[in-house]
């Protein structure tokens, strides 16, 4: 059985309206059947994240978001990101205090 996650993914300090939004489809069944997608403004991508779709064209806010996006890849990369938004109950919030992130989770 496939359960799907939605989960917002937002900058904890400086900016809060900056985002990204992913889903991920679980299979209860199969552990290593994980699928992402990421929402580029428009339609799903599927692991992919499209950067431009939000960024600010003023130096010093294009500079801000380009470190949150830097902190969200280091999250994915380095912070266990599957684990930890497995995790997650539905319809709750967690702060990632190590990479200034707050995920919160939505079950569809």
């Amino acid at each position: 059985m496939i359960e799907t996650y939605q989960y917002e993914i937002r900058n904890n300090r400086g900016n809060k309206d900056y985002k990204i939004e992913t889903r991920i489809e679980y299979d209860t069944k199969n552990s290593y059947n994980v699928t992402n997608y990421f929402f580029n403004g428009k339609t799903w991508d599927k692991d992919f994240i499209d950067i431009t779709h939000n960024l600010p064209t003023e130096p010093s806010a294009k500079k801000e978001y380009e470190e949150f996006m830097t902190r969200i890849h280091d999250f994915m990369v380095h912070g266990n990101f599957q684990e930890t938004l497995k995790k997650m109950e539905d319809n709750t919030s967690q702060i990632i205090k190590a990479y200034k992130l707050e995920v919160t989770s939505h079950k569809i």
